[in-house]
């Protein structure tokens, strides 16, 4: 038996999502995007990272057919010393 590996794709136009079924830092939800219902996590979750049903996501890439996400309130991170 062979396995395929999951490519991780990531998306260079992030797009918007609303989530159906809360996504945590442990557990997949559900999005609309698209006009379909799709799986999703979050790209790189926070250990206290939520996203309700209703909150708006940013979708920025795929996994198999699992679309990895950010929270639009996530703030960029400012490296400057």
């Amino acid at each position: 038996m062979f396995l395929i590996p999951e490519i991780t794709e990531i998306s260079s136009s992030a797009e918007i999502a609303k989530v159906l079924r809360v996504i945590t830092s442990e557990d997949a939800g559900r999005i609309r995007f698209q006009g379909t219902d799709w799986p999703a996590r979050f790209h790189h979750p926070d250990s206290q990272m939520s996203a309700p049903p209703s909150a708006m996501v940013r979708v920025v890439g795929r996994q198999g057919l699992t679309l990895l996400v950010e929270p639009l309130w996530k703030q960029p991170t400012n490296h400057r010393a």
